[in-house]
């Protein structure tokens, strides 16, 4: 969802929400084909929540639930990209490749 507000200096502030969904997604991380469930298994708290209402008060698509951050590089991707009104983009993952740490950067690159 694209939005413009102003913060407390009148200054104009942009924001793009984009939903993401990558359950199914045909996924390799550090050269390693991963379950189609992988998100889930990583993830086991954290489910999708249906209502695309777009509410930006409290995160839309998760369950509130926090934990650790998992920082996945994307080398590569294909999406789906899903537009059903003018302030709204979703997109659905068809093919993730990404690494997770340097080192499996350079393997990827050719450097090592």
């Amino acid at each position: 969802m694209y939005e413009v507000s102003e913060d407390s200096n009148g200054r104009k502030m942009h924001r793009l929400t984009v939903l993401i969904h990558i359950e199914n997604c045909f996924t390799i991380i550090n050269g390693m084909e991963m379950d189609r469930d992988w998100i889930k298994k990583l993830c086991p708290s954290c489910k999708p929540n249906n209502d695309t209402s777009m509410n930006t008060d409290d995160e839309p698509g998760l369950n509130q639930s926090r934990g650790d951050v998992v920082e996945l590089k994307v080398l590569k991707s294909q999406w789906y990209i899903h537009a059903p009104d003018r302030n709204k983009l979703f997109l659905t993952g068809r093919m993730i490749e990404g690494v997770l740490d340097q080192m499996n950067y350079y393997k990827s690159e050719g450097f090592l």
